[in-house]
């Protein structure tokens, strides 16, 4: 990712992007960066749908979402970065049982 993020490991994959947990190289900071699938670059309707999410999640600013940092295009790939937290998703959460009111 021009030198700005070492790429760690897949952290899931589905048919429109992938997602990275990554580091920036300069801040050390944890981050994930979600990459849309190349085969999806050409296409102009598909692309303006990745960059929307993108712009409409840096919108939001709240404790339970999680904040986007960078949006850009690299090498023909487009992608966009956001904090990175490490501890599965919600759904497997949800395997083991209710969360709690505190969870």
């Amino acid at each position: 990712m021009a030198g700005k993020y070492r790429l760690e490991r897949i952290v899931a994959s589905g048919g429109m992007a992938t997602v990275f947990a990554g580091v920036h190289a300069w801040t050390e900071r944890a981050v994930a960066v979600k990459i849309l699938n190349y085969e999806h670059a050409r296409d102009p309707e598909v692309v303006r749908r990745f960059l929307q999410e993108a712009r409409a999640a840096a919108q939001l600013d709240h404790p339970g979402i999680v904040p986007i940092y960078e949006v850009g295009e690299h090498d023909g790939h487009h992608f966009f970065t956001m904090g990175f937290f490490d501890g599965g998703s919600l759904a497997s959460r949800l395997l083991v049982g209710p969360l709690s009111p505190r969870e």
